[in-house]
């Protein structure tokens, strides 16, 4: 393989995160996948036995980088305004939002394996509001306050996005801060 070429197989999980984006997962096929790479029908079954396969190998790699993002929200940020951000930031990237409208509309089509990184992307969202508001509120919410805020935040952010609509963002900010009221 050429120096600072990226590989086969990398070239197709990149393709397919860009499709799945634009098309979403049913939209997006494996035909068009060869098609878009620029790679044989071959390559990419050797490389992937479905489309499900993709999914999963992307999964691990997105679900990091939404990790990531979140840990980069200043420490200094108000705590309400920190948990906006981090569902603000989902709703940035077509790629990210795409693994939502995944996650909410196709994720009981899914083999167990895809259907459980599908559902670590809530798990780690709630992680990090926890560990987010035990830094700001030196304890930890209860599982019944944490649900709450994240259905409360996925409402107001991701659906209304999904939905081609904009987040209202003040009034998330007020309704937020009469849930975190101790």
């Amino acid at each position: 393989m050429a120096r600072g070429r990226p590989s086969k197989k990398q070239q197709i999980l990149d393709t397919a995160r860009s499709l799945f984006a634009d098309f979403g997962y049913q939209g997006t096929s494996i035909d068009l996948v060869v098609q878009r790479a620029g790679v044989s029908k071959p390559t990419v079954y050797n490389n992937f036995s479905t489309k499900q396969a993709m999914l999963l190998e992307l999964l691990p790699q997105m679900l990091g980088e939404i990790s990531a993002a979140r840990q980069q929200i200043d420490n200094d940020t108000e705590m309400v305004a920190g948990i906006i951000e981090s569902f603000r930031q989902l709703v940035q990237r077509n790629d990210w939002l795409a693994i939502y409208r995944i996650a909410w509309g196709e994720r009981h089509k899914m083999e167990p394996e895809v259907y459980a990184q599908l559902g670590l992307l809530e798990q780690q969202q709630e992680q990090w509001i926890g560990q987010w508001l035990e830094e700001k509120q030196g304890c930890r919410p209860d599982s019944a306050r944490l649900f709450m805020i994240r259905a409360l935040c996925r409402e107001a952010v991701i659906v209304t996005t999904l939905s081609a609509q904009l987040p209202d963002y003040p009034a998330l900010e007020r309704q937020l801060a009469s849930v975190l009221i101790v």
